[in-house]
Protein backbone atom coordinates (compact mmCIF):
# COMPACT_ATOMS: atom_id res chain seq x y z
CA UNK A 1 0.00 0.00 0.00
CA UNK A 2 1.86 3.02 -1.30
CA UNK A 3 0.24 5.69 0.87
CA UNK A 4 1.74 7.16 3.98
CA UNK A 5 -1.26 9.10 5.33
CA UNK A 6 -3.41 6.16 6.45
CA UNK A 7 -3.72 6.37 10.22
CA UNK A 8 -4.61 2.76 11.00
CA UNK A 9 -4.32 -0.38 8.88
CA UNK A 10 -5.33 -3.80 10.20
CA UNK A 11 -4.39 -6.88 8.17
CA UNK A 12 -6.23 -10.17 8.66
CA UNK A 13 -5.43 -13.71 7.49
CA UNK A 14 -7.22 -17.02 7.87
CA UNK A 15 -5.57 -19.63 10.08
CA UNK A 16 -5.50 -23.39 9.39
CA UNK A 17 -9.01 -23.74 10.88
CA UNK A 18 -10.23 -21.01 8.47
CA UNK A 19 -10.75 -18.60 11.36
CA UNK A 20 -9.97 -14.98 10.49
CA UNK A 21 -7.26 -13.56 12.74
CA UNK A 22 -5.72 -10.12 13.04
CA UNK A 23 -2.04 -10.48 12.20
CA UNK A 24 -0.73 -6.93 11.70
CA UNK A 25 -1.76 -3.56 13.14
CA UNK A 26 0.07 -0.72 11.41
CA UNK A 27 -0.43 2.74 9.95
CA UNK A 28 1.16 6.14 10.55
CA UNK A 29 -0.32 6.40 14.06
CA UNK A 30 1.27 3.10 15.11
CA UNK A 31 4.97 2.34 15.72
CA UNK A 32 7.24 1.46 12.79
CA UNK A 33 8.10 -1.83 14.56
CA UNK A 34 4.54 -3.03 13.82
CA UNK A 35 5.24 -3.25 10.08
CA UNK A 36 5.91 -6.63 8.46
CA UNK A 37 8.62 -5.00 6.33
CA UNK A 38 10.74 -2.02 7.47
CA UNK A 39 9.65 0.38 4.71
CA UNK A 40 7.82 3.72 4.36
CA UNK A 41 5.07 1.93 2.44
CA UNK A 42 2.82 -0.62 4.10
CA UNK A 43 3.90 -4.06 2.91
CA UNK A 44 2.41 -7.37 4.03
CA UNK A 45 3.98 -10.78 3.56
CA UNK A 46 1.63 -13.21 1.83
CA UNK A 47 3.08 -16.72 1.40
CA UNK A 48 2.66 -18.41 -1.95
CA UNK A 49 0.03 -21.13 -1.97
CA UNK A 50 -1.54 -23.41 -4.53
CA UNK A 51 -4.89 -23.08 -2.69
CA UNK A 52 -7.08 -19.96 -2.63
CA UNK A 53 -6.67 -17.84 0.52
CA UNK A 54 -8.67 -14.91 1.88
CA UNK A 55 -7.11 -11.75 3.29
CA UNK A 56 -8.84 -8.69 4.69
CA UNK A 57 -7.56 -5.16 5.24
CA UNK A 58 -9.26 -2.46 7.31
CA UNK A 59 -8.35 1.22 6.85
CA UNK A 60 -9.11 4.16 9.13
CA UNK A 61 -8.13 7.81 8.80
CA UNK A 62 -9.60 11.29 9.00
CA UNK A 63 -7.96 12.06 5.64
CA UNK A 64 -9.55 11.32 2.29
CA UNK A 65 -8.50 7.79 1.43
CA UNK A 66 -7.35 6.58 -1.94
CA UNK A 67 -5.95 3.09 -1.51
CA UNK A 68 -3.34 2.17 -4.17
CA UNK A 69 -3.06 -1.61 -3.71
CA UNK A 70 -0.40 -3.62 -5.51
CA UNK A 71 0.17 -7.36 -5.31
CA UNK A 72 3.38 -9.04 -6.41
CA UNK A 73 6.60 -10.75 -5.45
CA UNK A 74 9.16 -8.82 -3.43
CA UNK A 75 11.43 -8.68 -6.48
CA UNK A 76 8.71 -7.29 -8.74
CA UNK A 77 7.54 -4.78 -6.13
CA UNK A 78 10.98 -3.16 -5.92
CA UNK A 79 12.03 -3.31 -9.59
CA UNK A 80 12.30 0.03 -11.31
CA UNK A 81 11.07 0.47 -14.87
Amino acid sequence: IARSNIWYIDFYKSDSAKKTILTTQTGVMRPMKNRDVDNNFFLFEIPQSSKPKSYYVSFQSENTLTIPLKLGTAKKMFETH
